[in-house]
């Protein structure tokens, strides 16, 4: 029995099991809408996407929905993800599961470029197996593998710079440099921490052209190559930040978030090692695995060239960790980029236990998907964890509201903490409030900020809190009601 096992293990038919598991498990939930935790980010995607669409197909200009009285262009990420869901929507039309097919699809590739990268770094296929099959089942990936999110797109392209850049170091392939350095370029324009990826490159290089491994030429053209994708990136950014300071739409956060306090970080990073790091990067099991290679690892001290180049390539990611530690205490995504670091401890841990303890090793890599989802079904994907108003769940509510309301008006949207989810949901653009009671307030000019927004052209207003829709002082700003129900009004605004 153990022998069929190690055989399967050890063949590429167990690799595209890993592939068919992971789209079988996904395929009940590719026709939902963006839902559940997150999906503020999922509609700020997700409508830039469809401006893109509907507004001209220009990545220099990403448009929010949530954008007042101007044309809603922004800073924001490089749009390559937002532009190639665009461009499907011009061939296939607008459809709720597109976005979904479209990340399945990058999540494939990077479960196939961490597998391919393995086998470079060690040439046992079931080390391999083990690390990208531990890699497809980090509950946190297998839940944004079909969300609308960059990430999905920038772990594909980095880990595919990465694997290109490995095998170049065995072929000298000039062309192979060219893939790997592009690849890293839109892994770093699409979500600029993924830029981290070249940094094992950089080691790597360094380490190679001081052993005579690779010719000065391909060493020189590796510098002067990364010189120009940071350069290029870090151009993009600066431009990105210009926009954001032209117009004055910062929806989409391009800055820097350290914790407030020494508490506050106490508490965020002891909540991502202990709750964080087990249970959603890595799963239960593979945390196992994890620990059991770290284990190994310093028990029998290996050598290997990519030992320096893993270890930079973590210090990096803990400083940008730091550096924006306030996110991560509620964007558990944006430690995403340490997976592939992880899980390749966790397969050197699988096959050092797998060698000595083959039973405990199997059982807990088999564990890994049924953690993952036990972990995510319920708790994402299950009724009464939408996460948004049933009315926008509904298609049929949400395409009714969308009707009343032309094309071009420009709406007060709100109360909505993310100037995202209420826009998207119902297909429109204009002015967001934030929270409930904010439209009474006054401005820094001593105006009520609904009067404001109706002096620079509101015409129409959605309200999704029962308070705010009863508010007697807002009835006198409403000519007629046009939709109503227990959750959301939707109205004409008195001019």
């Amino acid at each position: 029995m153990m022998e069929a096992i190690s055989k399967f293990l050890n063949s590429t038919r167990a690799f595209w099991f890993v592939l068919l598991l992971a789209t079988a498990t996904h395929l009940p939930f590719m026709n939902e809408p963006p839902r559940s935790i997150h999906v503020w980010r999922q509609t700020l995607t997700l409508g830039m996407a469809r401006n893109l669409y509907e507004e001209g197909m220009n990545p220099l200009e990403p448009k929010v929905d949530c954008r007042y009285e101007t044309n809603g262009i922004t800073g924001s990420h490089f749009l390559t993800y937002e532009w190639g869901l665009a461009a499907l929507y011009k061939v296939f039309g607008l459809d709720e599961s597109t976005h979904r097919w479209y990340s399945l699809m990058w999540y494939l590739v990077a479960i196939l470029a961490f597998y391919y990268l393995l086998l470079e770094i060690h040439a046992l296929p079931i080390f391999a197996f083990a690390g990208a099959w531990m890699f497809a089942f980090s509950p946190e990936l297998y839940y944004q593998a079909i969300n609308a999110m960059p990430d999905i797109l920038a772990m594909a392209m980095g880990l595919s710079g990465l694997l290109f850049y490995v095998r170049l170091r065995k072929t000298g392939s000039f062309i192979l440099l060219f893939f790997s350095l592009g690849c890293l370029l839109i892994a770093g324009l699409t979500k600029l921490q993924y830029m981290a990826f070249a940094v094992p490159i950089a080691v790597l290089s360094l380490q190679d052209f001081r052993t005579k491994k690779i010719s000065g030429t391909l060493f020189t053209c590796l510098v002067i190559g990364g010189a120009c994708i940071s350069t290029t990136a870090l151009m993009w950014y600066a431009y990105a930040a210009e926009l954001i300071k032209q117009t004055g739409l910062d929806d989409v956060g391009l800055k820097l978030n350290v914790a407030p306090s020494l508490q506050r970080a106490f508490d965020i990073l002891s909540q991502n090692i202990i709750s964080d790091f087990p249970e959603l990067l890595a799963g239960f099991a593979s945390a196992v695995l994890i620990l059991a290679g770290v284990f190994y690892f310093f028990r029998n001290r290996p050598s290997h060239d990519m030992l320096w180049p893993l270890l930079v390539w973590t210090l990096i990611l803990i400083t940008y960790h730091i550096l924006v530690l306030a996110q991560m205490g509620v964007h558990q995504y944006y430690m995403i980029p340490y997976l592939p670091i992880l899980f390749i401890v966790g397969a050197y841990g699988f096959i050092r236990l797998y060698s000595n303890f083959k039973t405990i090793a199997l059982i807990l890599l088999l564990l890994a998907p049924v953690l993952a989802m036990v972990r995510i079904i319920p708790a994402r994907w299950s009724a009464g964890n939408e996460g948004v108003l049933m009315s926008f769940y509904n298609s049929h509510t949400r395409d009714s509201i969308t009707r009343l309301i032309p094309e071009h008006a420009r709406v007060i949207n709100g109360p909505d903490a993310s100037n995202c989810i209420n826009f998207y949901f119902t297909h429109t653009k204009g002015f967001g409030y934030r929270f409930e009671g904010d439209l009474l307030k006054t401005n820094n000019a001593g105006k009520r900020i609904v009067d404001d927004y109706i002096n620079r052209g509101a015409q129409f207003l959605i309200i999704t809190n029962e308070k705010d829709y009863n508010d007697v002082r807002l009835k006198s700003y409403i000519d007629s009601v046009l939709f109503k129900n227990d959750e959301l009004m939707v109205a004409r605004i008195r001019r």
